[in-house]
């Protein structure tokens, strides 16, 4: 058996098992032993019968006195059980699972895990799994893990599935032995004690570990990547101060430092032979533009050619209506090329788009491409096969996002491009007064929004963390974007309200957008499909359903949608079912205004997998995020140094044991 083996050669993994486990994106043994545990019950110590308590999770040791089938009225059949112990007798139950009766043998000793539950003042144990006692336990008597399952999947089949190859094959350490001191465990053991930990202790060796692994694969790509950009050539640009002025001249606003300092950061860059290769962050409304707009002029007046790619068609417009009013007076008129553009369309020294760009290569003059802009750029996947970064002069790129990132994030992902920071805000942007409102205040602020909107004549957001209803238990209370959209209807029946969400075709989403834009709805009812880019300075209201189900930095996000005009914004977090915890986090989105700083509280109250999630949306697929600190941050990274030394191509080699999505690119983003 070998890792990159289908699971099918696994023992009674038939076709439809291939099915449900490719659900889960299963399907070499690889991936089998990758899918880790959710989370974790600890049955490694057995309860006396005498001790149990209502709701509590226990594992008892106990022999099987006598057990029952009884048919019910429905046809459905009730499995009864005495079991007893040194200190006395519980019944267990279990529904539908005649088999049960041939299973059990009377007079034999088992584990019982299970949750015990109260019925007619007598303490019960139903449904609960059951081993009979032997040298190894898999389902009892230790730790158990509990995994992201698909019907037809159950914890036990993939338990045992798991231990099944877990027990077959020896995981072969990938790093030298130089290493070894190094590492808190050996990979074979932390792939054994993630999926059946012995103790505690030696399950947070293994998170460790493979926490480790994913940190070393980002700082070692990084490294490559660092390494491949630094070999590449670029053009350089003179830029000119007294153009730069004249742009300044006119702007009805003054740069902030930050704004400032960061064009002299740009500007410094264009003027190498090595490739500018910096990452513009600055916080929502913070004025990132001007910057890119300030390289732009500089660029196509030497006589070269600038794109600028933006990640949805919306924001490629907004950009190109900003760009076309700043670059006016210079005599540049961008190009916008979207998904629904001509099929023919004359070149331009300035050419901006969605990722429809990347599949026009007659647009892009590679001989002349001097500068690439790229927005929110974790949302280009193709990016990385685009043609352009592997000509013989590689343009300059700036990279621009939104999405705020603690500096120890910051680094391993990004530490091979340069960064520059806008923390400044500009001058006379208003607060935006967020407030959690509890379900009993409710009417109250729908009414003071229909007073909003009909007296100030603003808009309003409503965002639902779901498209429609779920039947799951979990999620029966969460508010669904269509089912919120007809119920807002009978709400506010003197009102214009529309809906969006991701499902919708892009041309329904765009034109839904521009009328939202040109006022033609007083209220858009949305999923967070809304988050990136959308620019709409009449919108001052932005409600949030469900907000207890995102991030800081997701809140942060959305609540940035609004306060773009000049008039006082209004972000409401509601929550239907809240704990004291989720409460304390909303409460932050009162008190701070900065997506730094919110992504600082995120880190420490959710660990890193959020900021990761919202920072690179799957592209990194990491396991284990939330394990991450900065201590493991310092040693993966002097771990990567000394991999990148090793002679070719062995740290290549290795970024495809560690992961093999980020060593497919060594390429600038």
């Amino acid at each position: 058996m070998r890792l990159n083996h289908s699971v099918a050669n696994l023992p009674g993994v038939g076709p439809a098992y291939q099915k449900r486990l490719q659900k889960l994106n299963i399907n070499t043994i690889s991936d089998l032993i990758n899918h880790f545990p959710s989370r974790y019950l600890d049955y490694s110590h057995t309860t006396p019968i005498n001790k149990l308590e209502p709701d509590q999770e226990v594992c008892l040791k106990a022999t099987l006195v006598s057990l029952t089938s009884v048919r019910l009225p429905n046809r459905k059949t009730l499995q009864k059980a005495t079991v007893t112990d040194s200190t006395g007798s519980l019944q267990l139950t279990w529904f539908n699972q005649p088999y049960l009766t041939n299973s059990l043998i009377p007079k034999q000793q088992y584990y019982f895990t299970g949750q015990v539950d109260q019925f007619r003042n007598q303490l019960i144990l139903n449904s609960p799994d059951f081993e009979p006692i032997k040298k190894k336990q898999l389902h009892t008597n230790r730790i158990i893990p509990l995994y992201p399952l698909t019907a037809g999947i159950s914890h036990k089949w993939l338990r045992h599935k798991i231990s099944l190859v877990l027990s077959s094959l020896t995981i072969k350490e990938i790093f030298p032995s130089s290493l070894k001191s190094r590492l808190p465990i050996d990979l074979n053991s932390a792939y054994h004690q993630v999926h059946f930990p012995d103790t505690q202790k030696q399950l947070e060796s293994a998170q460790k570990r493979l926490s480790l692994n994913d940190l070393i694969g980002i700082y070692l790509k990084s490294a490559l990547t660092q390494l491949d950009w630094q070999q590449r050539s670029a053009t350089p640009i003179t830029t000119t101060p007294s153009l730069h002025n004249q742009l300044l001249k006119k702007l009805d606003f003054d740069l902030t430092p930050d704004q400032q300092q960061a064009i002299n950061d740009v500007f410094t860059d264009l003027k190498q032979t090595i490739p500018m290769n910096r990452l513009l962050q600055g916080d929502v409304g913070s004025g990132k533009t001007i910057v890119a707009v300030s390289a732009a002029l500089q660029v196509v007046k030497q006589g070269f050619q600038t794109l600028v790619l933006a990640p949805t068609q919306v924001l490629a417009e907004q950009h190109y209506q900003s760009f076309s009013q700043l670059l006016k007076p210079f005599s540049i008129k961008p190009l916008l090329v979207t998904g629904q553009s001509k099929k023919k369309l004359p070149t331009a020294p300035l050419v901006i788009g969605t990722h429809a760009l990347l599949h026009r290569p007659e647009l892009i003059q590679n001989q002349k491409l001097g500068l690439v802009v790229i927005d929110e750029q974790h949302r280009f996947g193709v990016l990385q096969r685009s043609s352009f970064f592997n000509s013989v002069s590689t343009p300059h790129l700036l990279t621009m996002s939104a999405t705020p990132i603690p500096r120890t994030i910051a680094l391993s992902l990004y530490g091979h491009l340069t960064i520059s920071n806008i923390n400044t805000l500009p001058k006379n942007r208003k607060p935006i007064k967020t407030k959690v409102v509890s379900e009993i205040k409710r009417p109250q602020a729908y009414q003071w929004i229909k007073q909003q909107i009909t007296t100030r004549k603003t808009q309003a957001f409503f965002i639902c963390p779901l498209i429609e209803d779920s039947s799951s238990e979990s999620l029966k209370t969460v508010k669904a974007a269509t089912s919120e959209y007809q119920r807002l209807q009978q709400v506010f029946p003197d009102l214009k309200i529309a809906l969006l969400h991701g499902k919708m075709k892009p041309e329904q989403k765009n034109t839904i957008l521009k009328e939202f834009k040109s006022k033609k709805y007083d209220i858009l009812v949305s999923t967070p499909v809304i988050e990136v880019g959308i620019d709409i300075p009449n919108a001052n209201i932005m409600v949030i359903e469900g907000a207890q189900r995102f991030g800081l930095s997701q809140l942060h996000q959305l609540r940035g949608r609004v306060g773009r005009g000049e008039h006082q914004s209004f972000c409401l977090l509601f929550s239907s079912e809240i704990s004291t915890t989720s409460l304390h986090r909303l409460k932050l989105m009162e008190k701070y205004q900065r997506g730094l700083t919110l992504a600082k509280l995120d880190l420490q109250l959710r660990g890193a997998g959020e900021i990761f999630g919202t920072a690179q949306s799957g592209h990194l697929d990491t396991q284990f995020p939330q394990f991450w600190n900065a201590d493991l941050n310092k040693q993966a990274k002097q771990i990567a140094q000394q991999l990148v030394l090793l002679p070719k191509p062995q740290p290549q080699q290795l970024l495809v044991s560690l992961n093999p999505n980020l060593a497919k690119t060594t390429s600038p983003n």
